[in-house]
């Protein structure tokens, strides 16, 4: 059976000619650093898996986020970045100091 991340893996793979990332399998597996080709064969049938390098580079490469390909949301983009309390008080502070 095949594991939920390298079936989201795989799903990249298929949409990076659609997305003009890659023009085909083999350009796409080596931008995230994986072997090509026999080693997809090895994915599809479940025996080989994708290593955690190559799932962040194909989150890096499709703006995707890991928790996505590891499967543990179903939301596929990533997160904002988190909302830093002081930070936005220093540049409510720093706005207001301009207006003057």
């Amino acid at each position: 059976m095949i594991k939920v991340w390298n079936q989201r893996m795989l799903t990249l793979c298929e949409e990076a000619p659609r997305e003009g990332i890659a023009i085909d399998e083999r350009i796409w597996c080596s931008l995230i650093g994986f072997p090509f080709p026999n080693n997809l064969r090895g994915i599809r049938d479940g025996k080989r898996n994708f290593t955690i390098e190559q799932i962040i580079a194909a989150a890096k490469l499709h703006h995707t986020s890991t928790d996505w390909i590891l499967g543990l949301t179903e939301l596929k983009e990533p997160f904002p970045e988190k909302v830093n309390g002081i930070k936005l008080i220093e540049e409510g502070i720093r706005l207001l100091k301009n207006r003057t």
